[in-house]
């Protein structure tokens, strides 16, 4: 039998090794590097490293005193903890920060993007593996962490323990490549698209609302690409209470367009990301009443929706 030392008392390799691992996988998320290997390194600076820098600061020896109670210290007992504690815990305390960061994000502080999660996981390994250092350090020697594995000279598994290992092995592999999606898209933005609709001048008091039988009016479009690509919009719009029309015809943005109930007008824009649209829509009703006009915006299976109800008054 073999005793391996992993650890050494006074040598904080293991909290340099886990320093190194979530700064390589920040690093190679915000270059956009992908690799198998980056997978299992972006798995383990999620949910093992920023755990295993606190496992170490809360144990910075390889002996915990326990008491016999809370209150009244009546007995102490020297406990040694093992180095498959401090990987348990280390999983544990992971997945909760992880967990707690993210409720936090989505609250609305910061939004949860490779970036925000890169800076959360850099400063709590980084800074929980100083502390622990600093910790150890305080230690006399003999009393500061070692991790040490025993190996057998000729290990003898069973079929249930090899058949153990490579599902283990799996579910590592499968939870690596499920994490590199958060540290591994740069940009991590939500992909979406503005659409909304204002009066003359941009002033939304100037929408109209009451027109006479035949007077034009005229209402400003505003498209805002934000998909993350090219994007090519169909642009729907007339009078009826919802998207399906008769007939359709091509919107003429130069000249007046003249409404009739559940016949629609459309036009296709092409936007880069980032582009915008602004276009102004007149147009003129002959019928008297009350009237919907319904806009509507689709690229590819998305849609966006808005109406405005006009009052048409007949001529007197």
């Amino acid at each position: 039998m073999r005793k391996i030392t992993i650890v050494k008392a006074g040598r904080p390799y293991d909290l340099a090794a886990v320093c190194l691992i979530v700064l390589l996988s920040v690093v190679a998320s915000q270059l956009g590097i992908r690799s198998p290997f980056l997978w299992v390194i972006a798995f383990f600076s999620v949910y093992f490293a920023p755990g295993y820098a606190l496992t170490s600061l809360l144990f910075p020896s390889n002996k915990v005193l326990l008491l016999d109670t809370l209150l009244i210290k009546r007995q102490v007992v020297v406990r040694h903890v093992t180095g498959l504690e401090r990987v348990a815990l280390s999983f544990v305390l992971s997945i909760t920060i992880v967990a707690i960061s993210g409720i936090v994000l989505l609250r609305g502080l910061s939004d949860f993007t490779a970036e925000s999660v890169g800076l959360e996981l850099l400063i709590v390994t980084f800074g929980a593996s100083i502390l622990a250092h600093l910790a150890r350090s305080r230690l006399p020697e003999s009393d500061q962490m070692e991790l040490s594995i025993t190996v057998r000279d000729s290990p003898k598994f069973s079929i249930a323990e090899k058949t153990m290992g490579v599902l283990i092995i799996c579910a590592v592999v499968i939870s690596a490549m499920t994490v590199s999606g958060i540290l591994g898209e740069p940009q991590g933005k939500e992909k979406y698209t503005e659409f909304f609709i204002t009066g003359r001048d941009d002033d939304l008091s100037k929408l109209p609302s009451i027109l006479n039988v035949s007077e034009n009016g005229i209402i400003t479009i505003n498209i805002v690409n934000h998909e993350g690509g090219e994007t090519e919009y169909n642009i729907t719009l007339g009078l009826s209470n919802d998207s399906s029309f008769t007939s359709y015809t091509v919107i003429d943005w130069d000249g007046n367009n003249t409404l009739v109930p559940e016949s629609g007008y459309y036009s296709f824009v092409d936007l880069p990301n980032g582009a915008s649209m602004r276009r102004d829509f007149t147009f003129s009703i002959v019928t008297p009443g009350e009237h919907r006009l319904y806009l509507e915006v689709k690229n590819g299976d998305k849609s966006k929706e808005l109406w405005i109800w006009l009052v048409i008054l007949s001529p007197i």
